[in-house]
């Protein structure tokens, strides 16, 4: 195919017992031509291994660890052609969801990376949240709060989580630097014809007095983002 990319994966699935689980996968890579930050042939490999436990059907969590290594390039003083090197993220992930009620669900998970490569210090970073989602039976509106608490020794060792959001939107942010970030997602079905999203997030950085750059440049630690939508079915 033309996706520069040959290798081997191995993937697995065993059930240890009616409430405990265990997959994973081994996956060896190579790119015969360069690619994206990589100036020339390279190779790779991924390692996951995640065990799962299901004791009850509105209880479900896991344990997941990640190893990934990878080449990329580097630039040293005096050398004028790029070279690669290897970089390296060790990831460990702790996450369950329960019910409290019939109506509220509770989810948490605390992430914790290592980043190394051969020419930079070692980063380490971490993120921890606490999901609450309500999901009445009798009333049409849903809501979904999350709290989440954040640090990381710089961007190469960041955190990307799925959050909800509005219909047909996709948000995956980044957390890197340290702080925290709350968001409130609503969805109200007014009527059969009529939905309605509203979406407010906040971000507020310990460690910074500004916020991006250029036009998008921010002066302050904190950084807010409304969203609104509304669907008319005819």
């Amino acid at each position: 195919s033309i996706a520069n990319e040959t290798g081997m994966y191995f993937g697995v699935k065993a059930l240890i017992s009616s409430y405990i689980s265990v997959s994973g996968y081994i996956d060896h890579f190579s790119f015969p031509w360069l690619k994206y930050r990589t100036s020339s042939p390279s190779i790779g490999k991924d390692y996951l291994i995640q065990i799962n436990f299901v004791p009850k059907n509105d209880i479900n969590s896991y344990v997941r660890y990640r190893y990934k290594n990878k080449q990329e390039n580097y630039r040293l003083d005096y050398n004028y052609m790029p070279q690669i090197g290897d970089v390296e993220r060790h990831e460990l992930r702790f996450f369950i969801s329960y019910n409290i009620a019939n109506d509220i669900i509770l989810k948490n998970r605390l992430d914790l990376v290592v980043f190394e490569n051969e020419i930079e210090s070692t980063e380490y970073g971490y993120l921890l949240y606490q999901d609450i989602l309500y999901r009445p039976h009798t009333f049409p509106l849903e809501a979904t709060l999350r709290y989440s608490l954040f640090a990381t020794d710089g961007y190469n060792s960041r955190i990307y989580t799925y959050e909800n959001d509005v219909l047909y939107a996709f948000s995956v942010p980044s957390y890197f630097n340290s702080g925290q970030r709350y968001y409130l997602m609503l969805k109200w079905k007014i009527l059969p014809q009529l939905s309605l999203w509203l979406r407010y997030a906040r971000t507020n950085y310990f460690d910074q007095n500004t916020i991006g750059s250029g036009n998008d440049l921010i002066d302050g630690n904190s950084k807010s983002e409304i969203k609104a939508e509304i669907k008319i079915r005819l």
